[in-house]
């Protein structure tokens, strides 16, 4: 724990943001952290069950079952499917979302902005050429047709998006997965009380429901947001608290379903709108990244320069980004939105707005997202912020924290922008790794986490050796905001010679989608890096600014 300004605090790899949460004069999650450090031994290796009402009933080597005779790997496996099913159904709930929203908007003709991924949907689900707007649609049916299917018939496009290899080894074992809602659905019912008790099987339907998850919930919802937002480029970006200015009136966008903001960040890109910000004394409108979403929103910021002020920070950052006195109203339409945030905006008078009743907060007004009335919606939204800022802005002081984080994180990092950069082909990665320059490659997926040694500390220990670290969801926020990753420690002896004149010095090396960190290969030519310490994390060199294919595949 930290002991800052005579509060406590949880550690945070993020130092600076450390010290700001500890010196705050209202509890956060970071301080909650202390009075939670005692847990129940029995929750934690998940031999409780309350399924019925005989229990709660504990198993202990001296009462080895539960009354109704379940032994602790049935309810060890029965509480696992349970929040998987539970975890599945979430991010079923947001491809199914946003697969309504792309056929809403192709229906009605409108802007379609990733052609390239439209065509790469079509060709894989043998969609003939036709207008882009039908074809769209007819993507969009696809999926939502595939998530209604019953849980014994499977589903169609996972034979499409699936690695070959894996996909054979899923239908040896027998792990297929059937309509992706029924799959959540039979998850439920397999673990409730009384009904199966063979571990082995609900462990199995855990996997068919992880390959639903992955296929369609993750992979799937990417691939239609990009079709609809935008496909991501990798560009520089600002990041952390250091986005937040106090000029403008800040919308703090928390949640997972890019989707439902579509129509909303397209009415502040107009002229019109931004006027109502400047009438109310204000320099303009700014959406400001927080969660998921803010970090989908950052993947495709190229798109949106002109209104979004780039991420903030993670689930666990979000109560320090209200904090800092500067937001406005906080739109939200899924989870990620902690309960903590709710006394802290009702503190400084932040309007809460929610989109979706799946992440309704407590004392938020509740605006569930319906395509057909979007103008409305997005309308009533703009004029409860409008009002907030006008009735909170003189009264509430400001709390900044403007030297946090960087400038120039590199971003929009992506399956194909990735490719495009190492000049359409993996070689130059794969020669990296079959030289030992790499030595392997770790996936970091996720949430943030408070307990497990601190506020990112274990994602930020995975740099330290020189491995490829990919980061996928709200884990991936050190990654951009820590001063850690900059020039200044990956270069300690300020020598520059060797660097390519035409190429701009490196700010950041993280990507907040996806952080590719190793040493620098071994046949770079200066190698008086080599001398720094051996705990300094190092990153892999990729530029904005593109070398020529020739030096990209020498690497």
């Amino acid at each position: 724990m930290n002991h800052c300004y005579s509060c406590t605090t949880c550690k945070s790899a993020d130092k600076p943001l450390e010290c700001y949460i500890a010196g705050l004069p209202m509890e956060t999650s970071h301080h909650r952290v202390e009075g939670q450090s005692v847990k129940c031994g029995f929750g934690l290796q998940g031999v409780c069950c309350r399924l019925c009402s005989n229990g709660p009933c504990r198993i202990t080597p001296e009462a080895p079952h539960g009354i109704c005779g379940a032994s602790a790997d049935v309810i060890v496996a029965r509480n696992f499917l349970r929040a998987v099913a539970a975890g599945s159904g979430c991010y079923i709930h947001v491809v199914e979302t946003t697969a309504l929203n792309l056929k809403e908007t192709a229906l009605s003709g409108g802007a379609l902005k990733g052609m390239n991924a439209l065509e790469h949907l079509c060709q894989l689900f043998a969609i003939p050429q036709g207008d882009p707007h039908t074809r769209a649609a007819a993507v969009a049916q696809a999926v939502l047709d595939d998530l209604y299917l019953p849980d014994y018939t499977p589903m169609k496009l996972q034979q499409k998006l699936s690695y070959a290899p894996r996909l054979a080894k899923w239908n040896e074992l027998g792990i297929l997965p059937g309509g992706a809602k029924s799959e959540v659905c039979a998850g439920v019912v397999k673990c409730s009380t009384n009904l199966n008790s063979d571990p082995t099987d609900m462990l199995l339907h855990c996997l068919k429901l992880g390959i639903s998850t992955g296929v369609y919930g993750l992979m799937l919802t990417n691939l239609l947001n990009d079709v609809m937002l935008g496909e991501p480029e990798i560009t520089p970006a600002p990041v952390g608290l250091g986005v937040i200015d106090p000029d403008y009136i800040n919308i703090m966008i928390t949640g997972h379903q890019h989707s439902i903001f579509v129509h909303l960040q397209e009415q502040l890109k107009k002229p019109e709108v931004q006027e109502l910000a400047k009438a109310a004394g204000a320099r303009g409108f700014r959406l400001v990244g927080c969660t998921c979403v803010g970090q989908d929103l950052q993947l495709r910021g190229v798109h949106y320069q002109d209104i979004f002020s780039g991420h903030a920070g993670n689930n666990y950052t979000s109560e320090a980004v209200l904090a800092t006195g500067a937001i406005d109203a906080v739109l939200s339409e899924f989870n990620c939105t902690l309960p903590g945030i709710e006394p802290i905006c009702d503190r400084l008078n932040i309007r809460q707005i929610c989109l979706d009743d799946v992440a309704k907060k407590q004392n938020a007004a509740l605006k569930p997202f319906v395509f057909e009335d979007r103008e409305r919606i997005s309308r009533e939204i703009l004029d409860e912020i409008l009002e907030s800022y006008k009735n909170r802005r003189a009264r509430v002081p400001l709390n900044l924290l403007p030297e946090h984080g960087n400038t120039n994180t590199i971003t929009g990092v992506s399956e194909v922008s990735l490719k495009k950069f190492l000049g359409g082909s993996w070689k130059p990665l794969i020669d990296l790794i079959a030289s030992g320059d790499i030595k392997g490659i770790a996936g970091v997926v996720g949430c943030s986490n408070l307990t497990a040694g601190g506020h990112d500390i274990l994602t930020v220990e995975l740099t330290k050796p020189a491995w490829q670290v990919q980061s996928f969801g709200q884990s991936v926020s050190p990654w951009a905001s820590l001063p850690c990753l900059i020039s200044a420690p990956v270069w300690p002896s300020g020598d520059w010679r060797w660097w390519p004149r035409n190429w701009p010095r490196p700010l950041t090396w993280t990507f907040p989608s996806f952080p590719w960190c190793s040493r620098p290969p071994s046949g770079w030519r200066n190698r008086r890096w080599q001398t720094a310490p051996s705990d300094w994390p190092w990153v892999f060199p990729f530029t904005w600014d593109f070398p020529p294919l020739s030096q990209a595949a020498a690497w």
